[in-house]
């Protein structure tokens, strides 16, 4: 579409140029995924005159071009805007959220992952994953893994019943955890994510259960002994 009159004579654009110097007008859309988004004006003010074929091919061209680059730098502060809130995400999210690639190495660390391993993110970032390991977990771990990358599955439980996952914070200590993992394909190459949680607490009221219930069935035994013999 390219709208071209003499402004003062042609009625469609004329209300738009009211400066009387414009004695000519070329106005051309800036048109991306079939939504207007503006419009370029070429304005003539040294004589009035029909603008030839070759100078509006180039103007379209040009026009063409701008929306290009319009909707791209749109696009661009969308993704800044998502990235934003993406990292509020991950600093506000009450468990550890580790990403890793292909290789198994750090590529996210939020900031309750911080607390619970010890390592600022600037330390972990481009790290192997087995630093976060039990020197003696850390292959049984990177096989796991590289097996939940063949698998169909999008995303599962590590670990299996029963049995206690450790984490090993930076000062050599070890932390109960219990992690998922899922997984997701980014420009070709997989990457992992792991949310892990600090069941510290949980844990030691589970042993504290388990003690008073071995406690309790002890007990129960020598009072049905005492009975016996009371007998």
């Amino acid at each position: 579409l390219v709208l071209q009159g003499e402004v003062k004579e042609d009625p469609l654009p004329a209300p738009f140029y009211p400066r009387a110097e414009i004695l000519s007008a070329l106005s051309m859309p800036l048109i991306t995924r079939n939504k207007l988004i503006g419009v370029l004006n070429v304005n003539c003010t040294g004589k009035r005159r029909a603008f030839p074929a070759g100078q509006i091919k180039v103007l379209n061209i040009f026009t063409n071009a701008a929306a290009a680059g319009i909707e791209a730098a749109r696009l661009h502060q969308d993704e800044r805007k998502a990235d934003a809130r993406y990292r509020e995400v991950l600093h506000m999210a009450a468990d550890g959220i580790i990403s890793i690639d292909e290789e198994q190495r750090i590529v996210v660390f939020n900031h309750r992952a911080e607390q619970l391993f010890g390592y600022d993110v600037e330390e972990a970032i481009g790290q192997p994953l087995n630093m976060l390991l039990p020197a003696d977990a850390a292959e049984t771990h990177r096989k796991n893994v590289e097996s939940f990358g063949q698998s169909p599955d999008q995303s599962r439980a590590m670990g299996v019943r029963d049995q206690r996952l450790f984490g090993r914070r930076k000062d050599g200590t070890l932390v109960n955890v219990e992690v998922g993992i899922s997984k997701r394909s980014e420009n070709g190459k997989m990457l992992f994510t792991a949310v892990v949680r600090d069941i510290t607490q949980r844990v030691r009221q589970e042993d504290r259960i388990a003690r008073l219930t071995r406690l309790y069935a002890t007990l129960s035994g020598v009072n049905s002994a005492i009975v016996r013999i009371t007998d």
